[in-house]
């Protein structure tokens, strides 16, 4: 700010040197002067800002990854909550490419393509889960549940077996 005042002042003071000019004129013509600088002044102050909080960004630790991976989740069961399965959906996309080790993120998405009639995303996302984790029994059976849909009876039967082996208790209706 003082830099603008002293700019003002010395720019007021130097006209008069010019030549006779009116009062007016001088006044004016010093006004003008200290409105542009000031402009100019606070378009740099604003791209200065930009770029820094550009390299602010680009400098966030892993920690902050992590975080939005969580964010994502958050704000899927948000959308879940809201009816808005598309929207969870969408959220758990985002998630997956934060952590794509996560294998709860893949079930999830799963579950909520099988219920939009997506039974071949939903397939791939619980045989992502089972790469993930070969252990998770659930898995199993919600690819059992996806291959069943689909019209796979084999793959399914396989899938409902596989289940059972892992300890999952199989409602009636899918047992053999």
């Amino acid at each position: 700010m003082i830099f603008y005042l002293i700019t003002f002042f010395l720019f007021a003071i130097e006209i008069p040197f010019l030549g006779k000019v009116e009062t007016r004129e001088i006044t004016i013509g010093a006004i003008t002067f200290f409105i542009l600088v000031v402009f100019i002044s606070i378009i740099i102050i604003k791209l200065k800002k930009r770029k820094l909080r550009r390299i602010q960004l680009a400098a966030k630790p892993y920690s902050t990854i992590l975080e939005s991976d969580e964010e994502c989740v958050s704000k899927s069961y948000e959308r879940l909550y809201r009816g808005d399965i598309e929207g969870a959906i969408y959220f758990l996309d985002k998630a997956i490419k934060f952590r794509p080790e996560k294998e709860d993120r893949y079930i999830i998405r799963g579950n909520l393509k099988s219920k939009t009639g997506d039974y071949e995303g939903a397939l791939l996302d619980f045989s992502r889960t089972i790469s993930l984790n070969p252990q998770n029994a659930s898995a199993y059976y919600q690819r059992g549940l996806a291959n069943l849909s689909l019209g796979l009876v084999t793959e399914a039967q396989f899938d409902f077996d596989r289940a059972q082996e892992l300890g999952y208790t199989i409602p009636e209706r899918h047992e053999k």
